[in-house]
Order: C-alpha cells, then sequence, then structure tokens
C-alpha cells in the first residue's frame, strides 16, 4: 500500500499555479511554484495533513468584515457572526441570500469565498500584502454538476477572471475530470487497467470508475461516478466497505484503487484495506481533485507509449464534433464550432457570414461512436435574393450552443449588408441532435452543388467609414468590397486615404491589410493597385470576377478626364444629388472637346432640369443634345420635355408644324398612354381619389391629415432632388 503523504516543501515567491476542489461541505487548496513542479496541498490547520476549508463565510457583527473556512463556522456557532452555508447549493440554485440586511447572490458569496481563500493561500505561500497578484491561473473542480450548478460555475468563472487581472486562465472541471489529470501525471502501472476512486465523506460512499479505451484514436478516456450509497459507523463499517469495493472489483481488471476522504480512517480499515490491496496498488489520501486541478492546468504530455492524445468524456462530455465548410480569403475551409470532449454547458461559438448563392446553412456532424459525418441544413425563407439582395449581399451571424449534452442549438439572425442593405427581422433557429440514432431523418442535400458561404474577415465596425465623394459608408471589409465593385468605373486614388487605413485597423481588426494599404499609399499606387489589394485579400468574390473589377479599375486609370468627369456627373444624377451634378457641369471646361462629349453635357444638364420641374429649360438642353449627337433615344427625351413645357394645344401646333419630329412623338405618345394608365391604378391616384371624396364630404380632419402626409413626403423629395 503506498500513501499519498504531503511532503512539505519551502514556498518560493513568484507566481504559481492553484486548483480547487469544492463540494457541499468544505474546500481544498493545492498549487503548483511552475509548470513542472509537483502540487502541494494547503493545510487548513498550521502543521498537520488536514486539508479542508468549511465552505463557510460569515460576517462579523463587530465590524462587518466578511470571514471565511472554520473561523467563519465557529464565529457563527459563536452568534459573533452571520454564517452562510451550503454556498454551492445557492449558486446552483440562483438564490440570494439576506446577511446583515443586504442581498447577495450565491453565485458571487461562491466568488467572495474562493477570493478570501486565494488571499490566505498567497498570504502562506509568498507573503502577505501580495494581494491576488502571485495566481497565475486557477482551475476549480466540482462534484459532477447538474444544468444549475454548470450554469452557476460560469457565471463564477466569469466574475473570478474580472477580478484576477493577472491570470491567463481562470476555469472549472469536474472531479471526474480532474481524477482523469491527476492520473494522467501518474506512472503508466497505476493507470495500466482500469483505476477505482473510492470517495468517503462522513457515512456518505460514492466511487468513480476510470479506464481509458485504446482501441481508438483518440484514445478515450472516462470517470464514471456511482450514485451515493451508506456505511454504517465502525466498526462494521469495515465489512460493509469490503462488501462494496467487491461488488466493483469483481469482473474488472484493477490496477489501483484511490480512497479520498476523511471517512477512511487506517484504525476501522483492518480487513477491508488488506483485501483490497491484494495484487493491486491502493493509495489513501485526501486531496486529489485539488492537485488533479493544478495538474489539468501544467499540461502534462501523453507518454509516449500510449502513442496518441487522450480525449475525456464524462457525463457532462459532448460526444460528436460539430463544424461547418466556408470560405475563408478564397480558400475551402472547415471550421470548427464545437469539439467532442468539450463541456456541454460552455461550448459553443458565434461568426459572421456571407452567403453566397445558396440561402442555406449547412452543419456538418461527426458522432464519434460511428465517426460518420452527416450534413444537417438549416434553410433560411425569405432572405438574401429573395428580398431584392445581390448575390454576396448578405451578411448573417451563426450562433451555435448546446440545449443539453447530446442537442445542439443552431440559430442564425440576419444583418443585412450595412447602409447597402438593412437588416431585415429574419431569425431562424433549429434544434439537431448530436447522435445519428435520435437524429431526424435528413433531407436531400447535393454537397457537390452547394455553394459554401464566406467566413467574414475581420470585425463588423461599430465606427462606419464616409466615402463622402459617393456618400457612402461601410462598416465592414466585405462591405468596401461590395463598395468598390459597384463603383469600379469612378474610383480615383482621392477615395482611398491613409484614414482609411486606420479603420480596418482600428475597427475591423485588419492590421496586415492596414499596413499593406498605407505602404501602398505611400509608394502613391493607382486605384487599381489599391483597390486590387482590397479584394484579393478579403475574396469576397471569385478570381475571375476579381480580375475583371481590376481591369475595369485599370482602365478607369487611364481615361480621360473628360470622360471621369463625366461618369461622375452621372452616378450624382441617379443617386439624386442634383446640385452637385449641376455645378460640376458648369465648372466644366468644354474648350477643344468632341460633339459627343458637349451632347453628354447638355444631355445631362436637361436631365437635371427636368428632375427640377424646368421642362423649358430642359427642353432647349434636349434639342442640343440631340442636335450635336442626331441620337433617337434624345430625340425622344427633347419631346418630352418639350410637351410637359406646354400645353397640349402649343405641343400639338410645334409637332404640325415640324413633321420631321411626328414619328418619335407617336411613340412618345403611346408611353404617356401608358403611364397614364399605370396611374389610375396605382396608390397615388387612389389617395388623390381619397382626398377628394373627404373634401367633398366635409371630412377636413382626414382631408388635412392626408395632405400633411403628402406634403411631407413631397418635401423629402424636393430635398434630396436639390441635393
Amino acid at each position: 500500500m503506498a500513501l499519498m503523504i504531503e511532503e512539505k516543501r519551502p514556498a518560493g515567491a513568484g507566481r504559481f499555479i492553484v486548483g480547487i476542489a469544492l463540494d457541499r461541505e468544505a474546500a481544498q487548496v493545492s498549487y503548483a511554484l511552475s509548470a513542472d513542479a509537483e502540487p502541494e496541498t494547503l493545510s487548513s490547520v498550521p502543521d498537520s495533513e488536514i486539508y479542508d476549508f468549511p465552505l463557510v463565510l460569515a460576517r462579523r457583527q463587530a465590524d462587518g468584515q466578511w470571514i471565511f473556512g472554520r473561523e467563519a463556522k465557529q464565529a457563527g456557532l459563536d452568534g459573533r457572526a452571520q454564517a452562510v452555508r451550503d454556498l454551492l447549493g445557492l449558486a446552483a440554485a440562483g438564490r440570494q441570500v439576506t446577511v446583515a440586511g443586504e442581498r447577495y447572490q450565491g453565485s458571487l458569496l461562491v466568488v467572495l469565498y474562493i477570493k478570501k481563500l486565494l488571499q490566505h493561500l498567497v498570504a502562506e505561500v509568498v507573503g502577505a500584502g501580495e494581494g491576488l497578484h502571485p495566481v497565475q491561473s486557477l482551475m476549480i473542480t466540482v462534484e459532477d454538476p447538474d444544468e444549475g450548478l454548470s450554469r452557476a460555475m460560469e457565471i463564477i468563472t466569469a466574475e473570478l477572471r474580472d477580478s484576477l487581472k493577472g491570470a491567463s486562465c481562470v476555469k472549472w472541471i469536474t472531479h471526474g475530470e480532474s481524477l482523469h489529470e491527476y492520473l494522467r501525471g501518474q506512472p503508466e502501472e497505476v493507470r495500466r487497467h482500469e483505476v477505482l476512486a473510492f470517495w468517503c465523506r462522513q457515512e456518505s460512499l460514492a466511487c468513480y470508475r476510470y479506464s481509458v479505451n485504446q482501441h481508438t484514436r483518440p484514445f478515450v478516456a472516462s470517470a464514471l461516478r456511482t450514485e451515493e450509497e451508506a456505511l454504517p459507523a465502525p466498526p462494521a463499517r469495515d465489512a460493509a466497505f469490503m462488501t462494496v469495493a467487491d461488488r466493483y472489483l469483481e469482473g474488472h481488471d484493477v490496477s489501483s484503487v484511490f480512497l479520498l476522504g476523511e471517512g477512511f480512517d487506517e484504525e476501522w480499515m483492518k480487513d477491508s484495506l488488506a483485501h483490497i490491496c491484494r495484487g493491486r496498488r491502493v493509495f489513501l489520501g485526501n486531496n486529489l481533485f485539488s492537485k488533479g486541478a493544478v495538474m489539468g492546468l501544467q499540461k502534462q504530455p501523453v507518454s509516449e507509449e500510449e502513442g496518441a492524445k487522450i480525449l475525456f468524456l464524462g457525463p457532462d462530455k459532448i460526444m460528436a464534433n460539430v463544424g461547418i465548410r466556408c470560405r475563408k480569403q478564397g480558400e475551402l475551409h472547415y471550421h470548427a464550432l464545437i469539439d467532442a470532449g468539450s463541456s456541454w454547458y460552455s461550448a459553443g461559438a458565434s461568426m459572421d457570414l456571407i452567403l453566397d448563392r445558396d440561402e442555406i446553412i449547412a452543419l456538418e456532424i461527426t458522432p464519434l461512436a460511428s465517426g460518420r459525418t452527416r450534413t444537417e441544413i438549416l434553410e433560411l425563407d425569405g432572405i438574401g435574393h429573395c428580398s431584392g439582395r445581390e448575390r454576396r449581399a448578405t451578411r448573417v451571424n451563426l450562433t451555435v450552443s448546446m440545449f443539453s449534452v447530446d442537442r445542439v442549438r443552431l440559430s442564425v439572425v440576419d444583418l443585412g449588408f450595412g447602409a447597402f442593405y438593412p437588416a431585415g427581422d429574419g431569425h431562424w433557429e433549429r434544434f439537431i441532435a448530436l447522435d445519428d440514432d435520435a437524429a431526424a431523418p435528413a433531407g436531400t442535400f447535393d454537397e457537390s452543388v452547394v455553394t459554401p458561404p464566406i467566413l467574414c474577415t475581420g470585425r463588423l465596425a461599430q465606427r462606419p467609414f464616409p466615402f463622402r465623394f459617393l456618400e457612402a459608408r461601410i462598416y465592414s471589409a466585405e462591405e468596401l468590397c461590395y463598395f468598390i465593385a459597384k463603383n469600379d468605373y469612378l474610383l480615383t486614388m482621392e477615395a482611398f486615404t491613409p484614414e482609411l487605413c486606420s479603420w480596418l485597423k482600428e475597427e475591423c481588426l485588419l492590421d496586415p491589410l492596414a499596413d499593406k494599404l498605407s505602404e501602398l499609399i505611400r509608394k502613391k499606387c493607382s486605384p487599381a493597385a489599391f483597390g486590387g489589394t482590397v479584394l484579393e485579400y478579403i475574396r469576397l468574390y471569385p478570381d475571375e470576377e476579381i480580375a475583371r473589377i481590376e481591369e475595369v479599375l485599370r482602365t478607369g486609370d487611364s481615361r480621360n478626364g473628360a470622360e471621369k468627369k463625366l461618369k461622375i456627373i452621372e452616378y450624382l444624377i441617379r443617386e439624386m444629388r442634383l446640385r452637385e451634378a449641376r455645378d460640376r457641369i458648369m465648372a466644366f471646361d468644354r474648350k477643344d472637346q468632341s460633339p459627343v462629349v458637349l451632347a453628354r453635357l447638355s444631355y445631362d444638364e436637361g436631365v437635371i432640369c427636368a428632375r427640377m420641374f424646368r421642362y423649358d429649360a430642359a427642353a432647349s438642353c434636349m434639342r442640343r443634345a440631340y442636335e450635336l449627337s442626331g441620337d433617337t433615344q434624345v430625340k425622344e427625351a427633347y419631346l418630352a420635355a418639350l410637351r410637359l413645357s406646354m400645353s397640349e394645344e402649343e405641343y400639338i401646333n410645334v409637332i404640325g408644324s415640324r413633321p420631321e419630329l411626328s414619328p418619335e412623338s407617336l411613340t412618345l405618345e403611346s408611353r404617356v398612354g401608358e403611364t397614364l394608365d399605370l396611374f389610375a391604378a396605382g396608390p397615388d391616384n387612389h389617395q388623390i381619389n381619397t382626398m377628394q371624396v373627404y373634401l367633398d364630404t366635409g371630412n377636413l380632419r382626414q382631408f388635412d391629415e392626408e395632405t400633411a402626409g403628402a406634403e411631407a413626403e413631397m418635401l423629402r423629395l424636393f430635398k434630396r432632388a436639390l441635393g
């Protein structure tokens, strides 16, 4: 029989790794001074091997100070303080407790207890006055938790991360996983076959059966915990425990047995201890779980003899891998969302995707039991193309979380596409069973014809970047690609500024791209080089589309000045920024320009005049454009402006005196008739007729409301038209 006797070592200054074991009644704390040092356990009673700190907090009546452990327990018994027990139970139930007239959340009291325990540890190991800074990392281990305790532990570790600013890692595991981490650090003969760990607290006994399946890749370890059973008091306990031990040993090849907890005592284990020791190693101790927590942070490697990674699977561990295939900067990529072996209560992932051609999200599920991958799909009905968006102009957020240990929750939210396409109210959700046997029958799904979504590069910005010249705002790197593609013929280096590079770095966290672009600006590169660098880094578009856009950028860069100016004027007119377009026409240098350029200038000026309801000026401009170009469509535009600037009788007289206009005038009249028919059936005519009814019947209140609404809309349109 080997005994786990603690060897005291001189404490050293510096930062160290801490493991804390919690159960319903007590806490233990172990620590290691380096990643390869043997863990030590702090005694709760000086110069003893008593490691349990009672899981009790109390607030002293004399000074209102919080105390913990044995001092708190005794102060509560003496009436000197109000003690709070069952801290884990309070946290798991999400309950509050009143202490000295104030309400405290159970989980936050556990946080307070752990901080008190850590302060005591630091004072004992390093010295008083160091605070919590020496704690480099912290692992907490608890009994196999239910859902309530799991959620509470997530809250507790999150609060401790905020408190332990200098700690690189704060996490929690179960006692079963702590046993696994401890055994990984032991010689192979200790764990060659199964290992039993009996845990006795007072009259209660539970057992962990630990085994490693070496026929899988990776190896799969498990630690199955039994239900607690009662043991009688000594001396009857010896025979009762031997009976229980025989039940667990029978039919199993057990290498080692660990006897854990203060309930075990060599004074009563006369026959049972000798019986268990036959043919196997037996260890007696009380600090395995806290030591295992430390060793889990030390990341001890698997021995070379085992030849593979060991994956621990407890009852709270996920038994399948979940991922998605997507394109990442142009390359097909498998993105892991949930890893097998993760604790279900903390597993999950969130990512932003750009839908390409298909309006589906397809997850790949690979259960460990079968090793066969199946595809589960979520159809996003009514998003993207069905909502009028262009291809690759729909951003969604995909969130994958665990509903239970064997069911995954898939949630997709429509994020729109910045200012180009506002987000809708679409939200799609599905629950998927991880086990093949429990999964719903899969629908038809041909992976060879489905286009995977695009994984977004960088972060969605909180502060948009404004392209003031084109009155555009972008929130992401993908929107920048879209902006370049849509305005490739308009862009000059004036659009690409150092401010854009800073925005990509600060808001989108794309430092490598921002640095490349800053260097291009410094070298006074062309728009084609700048835009091409963005497109090739983000890879929103396929190679052939990127090549086309770069060619347009190069062509635009070599285009003469007049052509560039005309394209900008036409863009401003399309965007109803009429005042800016008119100013650019007025400033246009017409000297030595060709008739084609002058015709386009006159036509654009005519469009602006027409949209500002100056039809006589529009007709004059259109006539000049037609005379310069001879274009039939310009001739029709001239007739339309002429018709709008005159009464019907005047227009007929003009057409009668100019027979060369007759063919186009007949075509125009046909179009006018179609337009009037459409107007008669449309909502605007209906609104006018409704207003007339209100007026005829004396319903002035409704008439005023309708008029006010129409007036506000007209004012909005006028303001937009006038720039």
